[in-house]
């Protein structure tokens, strides 16, 4: 898959990942009360893939959420999926479509949010790195074991200045600003 083509600046670190990947996952918490939120910033970007290639994601009951195929130059298919879970136990939905879709676990990309990351930025990583806290990504680490091979997408959503675990948790919880909104939007045609 072209990097270019999936609304992704080409690099050479990318360059690998984007040929080998068949199925971009967004993690989020399903539900309008959540649509906005900094936590979803993972369906919102299989939101804007799916708009870019003028394809809709439906829902696919076997697969447990919401899915759709986008085609990318070279006649390269390249699955978008949103599980119909809340975030905090997506990994078994996850790993039950990867399955249903006979996809190797490095054939996929998870797109979520990270508070690590300033609003506008992103970082890619490999797949055998740790779940480094995100709730979502433990539950996948636990839905295969412990030990995951699927590559991650860490989309900037900013971090509040505490360490207070439950003004972290209703921060991920709020709404984008509409400027931090718009910040979001332009660093997905840069990522």
């Amino acid at each position: 898959i072209n990097a270019e083509y999936m609304g992704l600046k080409q690099n050479k670190r990318m360059k690998p990942l984007m040929e080998s990947i068949k199925l971009v996952v967004g993690i989020g918490n399903y539900g309008d009360s959540y649509s906005f939120s900094r936590h979803n910033c993972g369906f919102h970007f299989i939101d804007f893939l799916a708009n870019k290639f003028g394809v809709e994601t439906e829902n696919n009951k076997q697969l447990k959420g919401d899915y759709g195929v986008i085609v990318v130059p070279n006649s390269r298919k390249l699955g978008l999926f949103k599980p119909r879970s809340r975030i905090n136990i997506c990994g078994p939905v996850i790993k039950n479509a990867i399955q249903i879709l006979n996809l190797e676990e490095s054939e996929v990309v998870i797109a979520h949010d990270d508070l690590d990351q300033k609003i506008g930025k992103y970082k890619i990583t490999e797949g055998k790195r740790s779940h480094g806290g995100h709730n979502g990504l433990k539950s996948l680490h636990n839905a295969f074991g412990g030990q995951c091979d699927i590559w991650k997408l860490k989309i900037g959503v900013g971090r509040p200045d505490t360490k207070d675990k439950d003004i972290i948790a209703n921060y991920v919880m709020s709404s984008f600003t509409g400027e931090e909104a718009q910040k979001l939007m332009e660093s997905y045609n840069n990522i």
